[in-house]
C-alpha cells in the first residue's frame, strides 16, 4: 500500500479505528496499519490465522472472518475503511464497495493492481493470468480479472469525492516459474491435474523463457459526500 497517501488519509482524520476488508494473514496491510494508527479492526472471509498469532500480541488488533458483501458494523462505524487489493476476489464487488462505503463516516482507500499492456512482458503477463484464472475458476477460488481505473471511477459516482488517486507502474521482470508457483496446489485439486499441467508446459514453450511483469497498482482515497 503506498504509504505516502495512506499517511495522507491518516493524517487527514480524527481516527478512532480502521477497518481493513480483506486482510488475509494480516501480514502486510494490517502491519502498516497498526503503525500508524490507534486500533485496526481487520476482515477476510476465510479464516486465515497462521500468522495472526502475531499480530494478535498487540491489543490495538482484532480480526474477524467475516464476508465483504455483508460487513457486521454499523453504518459509519470507520473513519477510514481500506483494501488492499481485495475487491478482484469479489465477483459482485461494487457491492463490497457499497458496504465499504455504508460502514465508513469518512474516506476509503482502494487499492488495486491494474492493467497496462504497454509491453511484450505485461501481454505475457495478461495471458499467463488468464490460464490462471482459468483454473482457479474451476477449482472454486474466487479470483478475477483486474478491473479498471474506468470502472472503479463509475462504482464510485455520486456516493464518493475522489481526493487523490495514485497510479504505480512497474516492469519489474517476474519469472516463469514465480508466477505459476502455486498453480500446481489448484492443478491437484482440480481433478484434472494432468490436464492443467499439460497447458502450463504449453505456455511455457510458447514464451521460451521470456519474462512476465509485475502489475501496475492504483489507489483511490474517496470520501463520501454523505460526510461532507
Amino acid at each position: 500500500m503506498p504509504n505516502i497517501t495512506l499517511e495522507r488519509a491518516l493524517q487527514s482524520l480524527k481516527l478512532a479505528a480502521v477497518l481493513d476488508v480483506g486482510c488475509g494473514c494480516g501480514g502486510h496491510s494490517t502491519r502498516t496499519l497498526l503503525e500508524l494508527c490507534d486500533r485496526v479492526v481487520a476482515i477476510d472471509v476465510a479464516p486465515r490465522l497462521a500468522r495472526w498469532h502475531e499480530i494478535a500480541q498487540s491489543s490495538k488488533a482484532r480480526f474477524c472472518c467475516m464476508d465483504a458483501l455483508a460487513l457486521g458494523f454499523p453504518c459509519d462505524s470507520f473513519p477510514l475503511v481500506v483494501e488492499p487489493a481485495t475487491l478482484h476476489h469479489i465477483a459482485h464487488w461494487p457491492d463490497a464497495l457499497t458496504e465499504m462505503l455504508r460502514v465508513s463516516s469518512d474516506s476509503i482507500l482502494l487499492q488495486e493492481p491494474v492493467d497496462d499492456l504497454r509491453s511484450a512482458a505485461k501481454q505475457r503477463t495478461f495471458e499467463a493470468q488468464g490460464l490462471f484464472l482459468s483454473l482457479q475458476a474451476e477449482v472454486g477460488f474466487a479470483h478475477y480479472r483486474h478491473l479498471t481505473r474506468d470502472a472503479i471511477f463509475s462504482a464510485l459516482e455520486g456516493r464518493a469525492v475522489i481526493a487523490e488517486t495514485q497510479l504505480e507502474t512497474s516492469d519489474a521482470p517476474v519469472s516463469f516459474d514465480e508466477f505459476f508457483e502455486s498453480f500446481d496446489v489448484f492443478a491437484s485439486q482440480s481433478g484434472r491435474k494432468e490436464y492443467w499441467l499439460d497447458k502450463l508446459q504449453i505456455m511455457r514453450a510458447k514464451f521460451a523463457g521470456a519474462p512476465l511483469c509485475e502489475d501496475d497498482t492504483l489507489t483511490i482515497w474517496a470520501t463520501k459526500r454523505t460526510s461532507r
